[in-house]
Formats: C-alpha cells, sequence, structure tokens
C-alpha cells in the first residue's frame, strides 16, 4: 500500500499532499471509523500546516500548536504541530475520527499542506498511521505515494539485525483435507512477501541500511498451541503444526542462526554478526542487485557465514537444482509413479564438486500417497541419456514423510554418501519399495526441459511435455577450518534395563577414540566404556555401545571425544528415562479387514488405556477404547470396517507408560 510520502520543501514554500479515503461503510458505534496520518521533518524549524477535508472545511496549526474540533460532516478532527522530544524533530500530525455514527470522516482526497518558513530546504516523510478504515475494510492511501520507509520501530535501530521476508513456499495441505495455495493464481516462490516492510531509514542508508536481510516467512509451518484458535485451512493434519506468516516468522530463522554462530564463537559482536550475515547473503534474478530497499543484502545463508567466520577463505555452496519453471497453478499436473511407471529419474549437472545433501519432493493433492511402504532413492550415473549404474548407497523415505500437496525435503548426505563432480550428468532415481505402490507427484508443463524421465517395461524414456518437481540439493564445503571431529548425531534407544547409545560424526581429523560417560547420582562423570575413532576421515562414521543392567529411573550420558594429540572434546548430553516395563501389546485380526475385525488390547499391570485410530496423513478417524485394561481385563474392541474408507490406517495404543501401534488395512 502507497502509505509514505516524501518530500523536499524549499526555503518559505508550501507543498501539499493528498490523502485518498475509499469509499466505505462505517463502523456501528463511535471513535472506531479512524483516518490518522504523520508528517515528520528531518530538524526542528518553523512550519505551519494546513488540511483541507473533501467536503471543504480547512483547518491551520501554526508551531506549537494542538486543535481538537468536531466538523458538522467530516467527523471530529485532531490536528497538532509539535517538536518530539525522543528527537528534536517536527512533526505534524492528523486524526479524523467519527463522534457520532452520522459524522465519519468522509471518502475523498484530503489535502495535507505543508509550508516551511524557514530559510534553507527540509525533507518530510508521511506516513498514513491507520490505512484501513470503516468494515471491509477501505483503504487510505497517499496520491503519488510508495511503499518504502515502513520499517518501524524497533527495526529502525541502528544496531538491530532487522529482516524482511520472503516467501518459501506456495502449498500447503490443511487440516480441512484440502491443498491451499497463496496467492491463488501466482506462484511467488523465492520472491519478497508483499507484507515485507522497506526501507530505507527516514535518516538515509548511510548509518544503518533497512532491512539488511530476508529469511523465510511466508506460509512457515511453525508449531501449534494447545491454546490456540483458528481455521482449519491453516492447521496442518495432525494438529501440531500451523501455518504462520509475517516477519515475526522470519526474525526467529535469523535469531536462530546467529545462536549457531554465538556457539561457535562466544565472543562476537553484534557488528560482527550483522556483517557476517550481510556479507554472504544469497543473491540472484529477484533480489536484484544488493543492497536494496526490499531485500537489504539478500536471503540469509548461515552455511557461508558460518564457513566465513571458521576461516575468512574458506567458501560454501548448497545448489537446489531445479528443471521446473511453474510459474502459476494453470501448468499443475498429477504425475504419477506405479501403476505401470515403475520409477522416475531427474536428469542433472551440479556447477561445483559437492555432496547430495538432500532432494525436494513436491507431492500431489490428496490422496497422492498410497506407499504403503518406504520411497527408495539413489543417485546413477549417465549411459547415453539415461540412467546407468547406482553410485553410492540407496537412501529410504517412510511414507510418513512425505506430505501431499506441498514440498518435502529429505537429507540423503549420509545414507546416500555420494560426491559428485562438476559437469558431469548423473540422475535422481526414484521408485516405491513396494512394486503395487503408487505416489503421485506433482508435475508442470509450462516449458519442459527434457530432464525428466520415466521407467516403464524396463525401458527409460525421456518426457519432453512435463517436468516433474523433484529437486537434489549439491553441498559443498571448502577451505573452512574443520573441527577434530564433527559430532552429526548422539541419541540414546532404551532395552529394557540396557540403554544403546548411538552416534555418527560427518568427518574425523585425528579422532583417537571416544570414551563413554555416565552421570552418577553424585552428579559426577563416570567413564562406562571406550569406542575407538576413525582416525581422519571425510566419510560418515557411526558408532554405538551398550550400557548394561541399568537401575529404573533418569540417566544421563556423553562423550569425551580424544584427539591423536591428547585434545579433549566433550558432547552435549544426552537423557534416557527408565520405566518399568507395561508389556502392552495390540493386535488387529483379520488383517486386512473388510467387514468387521477386532483389537485386542493386552497389558501385564493394569492402567488407563486409549486406542485412537489415524489415517497416513495423521488425521484421527475413530477413537475405540478409553479406560482400564489389566492382565485378567484384556481390551476386547470391535472394528467395523465398513465404515470406513479403503486404505492403510495406524491403531494407537497409548498406556501410562508406553505407547504402541500398528498397521490396519481395510478392503472394501
Amino acid at each position: 500500500y502507497d502509505i509514505h510520502v516524501s518530500k523536499s520543501i524549499s526555503a518559505s514554500t508550501s507543498s501539499s499532499v493528498g490523502l485518498n479515503v475509499s469509499s466505505y461503510t462505517s463502523e456501528s458505534g463511535t471513535g472506531n471509523d479512524v483516518l490518522g496520518t504523520e508528517f515528520w521533518f528531518e530538524r526542528d524549524l518553523q512550519a505551519t500546516a494546513t488540511i483541507t477535508t473533501p467536503n471543504g472545511f480547512s483547518l491551520t496549526v501554526s508551531p506549537g500548536e494542538t486543535i481538537d474540533t468536531t466538523t458538522a460532516n467530516d467527523g471530529r478532527i485532531l490536528l497538532n504541530n509539535t517538536v518530539y522530544s525522543g528527537n528534536g524533530n517536527r512533526k505534524v500530525e492528523l486524526i479524523a475520527t467519527d463522534p457520532t455514527e452520522s459524522n465519519t470522516p468522509s471518502s475523498g482526497t484530503w489535502t495535507v499542506s505543508l509550508k516551511n518558513n524557514s530559510s534553507s530546504s527540509v525533507r518530510v516523510d508521511g506516513w498514513v498511521s491507520s490505512f484501513t478504515i470503516g468494515t471491509g475494510p477501505s483503504l487510505i492511501q497517499f496520491s503519488g505515494g510508495d511503499t518504502q520507509s515502513t520499517v518501524g520501530i524497533p527495526g529502525t535501530a541502528t544496531h538491530a539485525i532487522t529482516v524482511g521476508s520472503f516467501m518459501h513456499r506456495w502449498r500447503w495441505y490443511g487440516a480441512d483435507g484440502s491443498v491451499h495455495r497463496n496467492p491463488a493464481g501466482v506462484n511467488r516462490s523465492g520472491n519478497i512477501s508483499l507484507f515485507s516492510s522497506e526501507g530505507p531509514r527516514r535518516d538515509g542508508t548511510g548509518e544503518a541500511y533497512k532491512p539488511e536481510i530476508a529469511a523465510p516467512g511466508q506460509h512457515v509451518i511453525s508449531s501449534l498451541s494447545q491454546d490456540a484458535s483458528g481455521k482449519t485451512v491453516n492447521t496442518i493434519p495432525g494438529g501440531m503444526h500451523v501455518r504462520k506468516e509475517g516477519t515475526s516468522m522470519s526474525a526467529p530463522v535469523v535469531a536462530g542462526s546467529v545462536a549457531l554462530l554465538l556457539e561457535e564463537d562466544p565472543t562476537l559482536t553484534s557488528q560482527e554478526i550483522k556483517t557476517l550475515l550481510t556479507q554472504t547473503a544469497d543473491t540472484d534474478g529477484l533480489t536484484g542487485t544488493t543492497p536494496n530497499t526490499e531485500w537489504g543484502y539478500g536471503r540469509l545463508n548461515v552455511l557461508d557465514a558460518m564457513t566465513q567466520l571458521r576461516n575468512a577463505s574458506g567458501s560454501a555452496t548448497h545448489s537446489i537444482l531445479t528443471n521446473d519453471t511453474h510459474p502459476n497453478n494453470s501448468y499443475k499436473s498429477s504425475y504419477q509413479l506405479g501403476g505401470g511407471i515403475d520409477a522416475h529419474a531427474v536428469r542433472f549437472s551440479p556447477s561445483s564438486d559437492g555432496r547430495l545433501s538432500g532432494a525436494y519432493f513436491h507431492l500431489d493433492s490428496p490422496p497422492a500417497n498410497n506407499l504403503t511402504s518406504s520411497l527408495t532413492v539413489e543417485i546413477r550415473d549417465n549411459n547415453g541419456g539415461v540412467p546407468g549404474s547406482q553410485i553410492g548407497s540407496s537412501a529410504q523415505i517412510s511414507p510418513d514423510r512425505l506430505r501431499t500437496g506441498t514440498w518435502n525435503y529429505t537429507s540423503l548426505a549420509f545414507a546416500t554418501d555420494v560426491q559428485l563432480s562438476a559437469g558431469q550428468i548423473y540422475y535422481l532415481v526414484y521408485y516405491p519399495s513396494a512394486p503395487d505402490d503408487e505416489l503421485h507427484l506433482m508435475g508442470e508443463n509450462y516449458d519442459a526441459s527434457g530432464n525428466t524421465l520415466y521407467l516403464s517395461s524396463g525401458t527409460w524414456q525421456e518426457d519432453s511435455n512435463f517436468d516433474v518437481l523433484a529437486r537434489p540439493v549439491v553441498s559443498s564445503l571448502s577451505g573452512a577450518q574443520a573441527l577434530p571431529v564433527e559430532l552429526a548425531a548422539f541419541r540414546s534407544q532404551i532395552d529394557g534395563r540396557d540403554v544403546q547409545l548411538h552416534w555418527e560424526t560427518a568427518s574425523e581429523a585425528g579422532n583417537s577414540h571416544f570414551k563413554i560417560q555416565r552421570q552418577t547420582e553424585e552428579k559426577n562423570w563416570l567413564t562406562v566404556g571406550t569406542v575407538d575413532g576413525a582416525g581422519t576421515t571425510a566419510k560418515p562414521q557411526s558408532y554405538s555401545y551398550k550400557v548394561e543392567n541399568l537401575t529404573y529411573g533418569t540417566h544421563r550420558f556423553r562423550l569425551r571425544q580424544v584427539d591423536l594429540d591428547g585434545a579433549i572434546h566433550t558432547s552435549e548430553e544426552v537423557k534416557a528415562v527408565l520405566k518399568p516395563s507395561d508389556g502392552l501389546s495390540v493386535q488387529a485380526y483379520p488383517n486386512p479387514i473388510s467387514a468387521e475385525g477386532t483389537v485386542k488390547v493386552a497389558t501385564n499391570r493394569s492402567q488407563e488405556v486409549t486406542v485412537q485410530m489415524y489415517d497416513l496423513l495423521g488425521r484421527h478417524v475413530a477413537e475405540l477404547h478409553e479406560g482400564a485394561v489389566g492382565p485378567e481385563q484384556p481390551a476386547i474392541l470391535s472394528l467395523e470396517g465398513s465404515v470406513f474408507s479403503s486404505g492403510t490406517y495406524i491403531l494407537r495404543v497409548q498406556g501410562e507408560y508406553k505407547m504402541e501401534t500398528t498397521r490396519v488395512t481395510v478392503v472394501q
């Protein structure tokens, strides 16, 4: 909206600004139809202000004067001309409201005339402080206005890192069972959000360019409070997450990135952090030349910022290789996998050496995911324009990791362990592990690249009409000072009264061994075992160690990694809570179920148990039991298959200390 205007007024002259109020229907009651605007001079000076309403009423205020009057046809008008003590600048403020339901601020053009009575020119910035009015509502905008200089307090603070928002998701699948798009017609993925405030600050760009950086902030899938209420179109199936948007979403992304940088170097100053983020920001055709008033210095790239922090001469890349264009929904198509199509392949060629770090898959609208088993993903070399031999290992994606109607990212680095060379042709190949399964991805036919292939009857065929929405991701890291051991994961797994500890490293340099330590009741750390390291390697490594015969209760563990030179590095802690076994079990028979089935729930001690049924999208479809179950009192439950659609469902049995699940297939 054009809620900002800027003027340069010469000495002893006047300049006028038009404020357009669209026709509107007033709110019921009084004092709630508000027109508001402020004009800020760049310094204190002798200036007068005159407003003229659409009905011809005129009012003038001199420096230091405030007038509050009720008109016959333009509502109540407050006009003041004061100096703000916070910065010493002159401010002219206009507020018009409705003293009665019939006397409201009139629609049409309100004219504000500002006169500079000083001996030198002055810059004036004006903002519409209340830019909607009435029911609907209707807009209030400046004639000849713009969208600039709309960053507000505290984002205007010099030392703040001010964050803009860009759209990183166009579609999402809501709990109402539908796929939604916003905006409905045009795919603005990767572009600046229309709600993202623009710079510059009104004192110019020299001291503080605002915003400094942009981050994902539109259609972010965020956690959902149990006390929140809202539309089901925004709630994600499962009821634990919700679609959100705003710079209140993009700012936490940057805050988390700053936390990572501070974890690496706690001595960083705010200016050093800001410099790291702005110097490593990404730019492209959508950002344009930076810095600018929309994007600041570009899109956040915390990977490159961390690399620069560890070695100023280092570099990092994270490239999403895209064939599809998909400008709007009219080019959308379903791209089937299964039912005669045995596999898909996406041809790609990285521009630099790197590692396959992951892939994006965009599923079609429901019921797109009909997998009963995992989706297998591989990388293959080029064999005369079609996929050839497999490189590295296969990865498996669980069906519940693929949501319909939106993008799904899967990390593939550790599973595939594939190094790629610049300029070489590769294929991202994927297919259902179960031959009879089907999966429907989204395709588009806007400008087919010829890089989508499908396997049918043992023959690879190139699709000249469609691109499937599947995108490999290639990453590289060079010149950065490596940690002796880069710990990628550390977790615990309970097995009765034993705890199995698992950890993985992304790379190792001079790693001698790991000491496994358990915290005692006295809060001391006791070494319970040792595992040899891999020395020096760039490949991921996996380790495990079992701590046996522990007492019931909470146990904490950590790793002490020892280098070949004797240096020691301590990991974060992991926790394991051991509780007496419930002996909770669930059986469903027959399975598959057609007309009627039985669910039996048994436990070796009396407790309250709930039995619920979910579909593969996480939607709750049935409540089968809520009450006591014991050794002498198993729950025998009837399951009417006729009331459910054909498909696979999850039975979830929740006891007081344990949860069990099992799959049930309904066939009509």
